[in-house]
């Protein structure tokens, strides 16, 4: 997992990273000291299982060594604006991830379809406020722990799957300020409130 980081450190220009101006205890910069303490970084028995980018003024692009953290469970970028190029589709190698938010990103290229089926303990995605494009995965909406997707203004375009009508625990989906073109029809269960 350590040189995955490093991977990741170097690809999104780790050296010109902000941080608090006092770093919460025990937490060092990153390449400082042992992984568990970088901040933004979590550990559990020995692998990492929380990556929160968020507020760090992170730029470049993502690599795709991201995929070798295999224990994530949660996986975040926030104001990473100058951030550029596509989500490596060896991001979906992190089958435990619950929690994606890749929000208020210069990411283009749209979302990779690929291997996004096998994301079965994803409840949330967030793609808020990014440049993505494209089609929305119809794989997307067949994830069985899905509840929430934060789809809005990022340039998706084309029609939302029909796969839609599947995703039946989904509480929350935001689609506006996109390009979306038709909507599936979906039954509402009026006994939810």
């Amino acid at each position: 997992d350590s040189l995955a980081l490093v991977d990741i450190y170097n690809a999104a220009n780790g050296a010109t990273w902000t941080y608090p101006s006092a770093l919460p205890d025990g937490k060092n910069k990153w390449l400082t000291g042992n992984v568990s303490t970088w901040y933004s970084v979590t550990v559990t028995n020995n692998r990492v299982t929380k990556l929160t980018l968020n507020q760090m003024g992170v730029s470049g692009v993502l690599s795709p060594s991201v995929g070798n953290l295999t224990e994530l469970d949660q996986f975040e970028i926030q104001n990473g604006e100058k951030m550029t190029g596509s989500i490596p589709a060896e991001l979906w190698k992190c089958r435990k991830i619950a929690r994606l938010q890749i929000k208020f990103t210069g990411f283009t290229g749209g979302i990779p379809a690929f291997g996004i089926s096998r994301m079965t303990a994803l409840g949330e995605i967030n793609f808020e406020s990014t440049r993505l494009g494209g089609s929305i995965p119809d794989s997307l909406f067949t994830l069985p722990a899905l509840t929430k997707a934060y789809l809005h203004l990022s340039g998706f375009t084309g029609a939302v799957p029909a796969t839609l009508t599947k995703a039946t625990k989904l509480e929350r989906l935001y689609l506006q300020g996109n390009k979306l073109t038709t909507l599936p029809y979906v039954v509402i269960d009026k006994s939810i409130r």
